[in-house]
């Protein structure tokens, strides 16, 4: 018997230990579903409602008007991390980092916020906890869920496709685009092609006849899919010859394949938690990036794009380990990070002081016993 009741005093103790604690969450995780629900209705009268009584409301309205902003479908807010709020009571203040996605259709916004919370009401209550304060400390502006176009089809003949040190042309053709509010920013090219790839520099034309035998790469390819900025859409093709098409089921499947495969390996960004579906950056002016499907090569990657951290710029070919890259070398002390382990644009890691890291590469997928690691050559 005196067992059975030192149970159930300890049993009662840990559940009065715990309730103040998860009643603080509970609170919590309260004023952050009603704030979460503000960024969806772009409510900047109601953040302000959240406010306690000594926030700045200024400043609130400040970050109100770039935080939250009308047209949002889908809102998400996650807790990151919990800090006691400096300057408060224990239990009484925290310190939270919380991560936001706001959904506008297929175009997405995603920040990092902090925001101190304090108790300024009774338990159990909707003015339990208040906003003392908040701050952005990051935030991607534009992200896309990318998809080809289903009921857009273009008939192609002499297509012509040109980026540095590269040409693809399609004598015939089909053509399927993904677009996005400002554009086509995607596309896939179904039918028999050539890509002819040709550096100028002789550094580059050797190490291009090392890999294939003649200082210029030139090889057929059977499917391509391409990635661009929208506003660079028109600059990359040398000639518009499409014309629309009715929509062939076979091709449309063969298509969407192609993009299902190829389009996870560049500007692909992991939300986690805040979305399980497929999210893209959006590539900056400038960078183009091609996946071409060969006999000979198996997949060819061909991207093109400005360093904005350092003062290079290239254009690059690889297959397997292979590296064949143009890029200027920056001044000494310019402060390149072309030393440090960096993740390039197409989402690939590269360390060390080779071009590789410029996320500007050009790869085959076929495992070859003659491949080499030049990386270094330019180094």
């Amino acid at each position: 018997m005196k067992g059975r009741l030192a149970i159930v005093l300890l049993a009662l103790t840990m559940s009065g230990g715990a309730t103040p604690r998860a009643q603080e969450d509970k609170g919590v995780r309260l004023l952050l579903g009603r704030v979460e629900r503000i960024v969806q209705a772009g409510d900047t009268a109601g953040f302000v409602a959240l406010l306690s009584a000594s926030a700045d409301r200024m400043r609130a309205r400040d970050f109100a008007s770039s935080e939250l902003m009308p047209g949002v479908n889908r809102s998400v807010l996650q807790e990151r991390d919990r800090q006691p709020l400096p300057g408060t009571l224990p239990g009484n203040g925290y310190r939270l980092m919380v991560d936001v996605l706001a959904e506008f259709g297929s175009r997405a916004r995603i920040a990092t916020w902090r925001l101190d919370v304090t108790r300024t009401g009774d338990a159990r209550t909707d003015r339990e906890w208040s906003v003392a304060d908040q701050e952005r400390l990051s935030s991607v502006e534009s992200i896309y869920r990318v998809s080809l176009n289903a009921t857009k089809q273009y008939a192609a003949r002499n297509l012509k496709i040109g980026a540095e040190d590269l040409d693809l042309t399609l004598p015939e053709g089909s053509v399927f685009v993904a677009d996005i509010d400002a554009g086509v920013t995607a596309m896939v090219i179904i039918g028999r092609g050539m890509i002819n790839f040709h550096p100028a520099p002789a550094t580059e034309k050797g190490q291009v006849k090392i890999f294939c035998g003649s200082e210029t790469l030139e090889t057929r390819f059977e499917a391509a899919y391409i990635r661009m900025n929208p506003a660079n859409f028109e600059s990359v093709f040398a000639d518009p010859s499409l014309r629309p098409a009715a929509v062939d089921p076979r091709e449309l499947r063969r298509a969407q394949d192609v993009f299902r495969d190829e389009s996870q390996k560049s500007f692909v960004i992991d939300l986690g938690d805040l979305s399980h579906d497929a999210w893209t950056l959006l590539p900056g002016q400038g960078d183009f990036l091609a996946e071409m499907r060969t006999r000979r090569f198996d997949t060819l990657t061909y991207a093109n794009g400005a360093v904005r951290s350092t003062t290079r710029t290239s254009s690059s070919i690889t297959t397997c380990s292979t590296t064949i890259s143009r890029w200027r070398r920056p001044p000494i002390g310019s402060g390149s990070t072309a030393a440090r382990a960096s993740t390039s644009r197409c989402g690939r890691t590269c360390s060390g002081a080779s071009p590789c890291a410029s996320r500007t590469r050009w790869s085959s997928s076929r495992s070859s016993a003659t491949s080499m690691d030049i990386c270094s050559a330019f180094a």
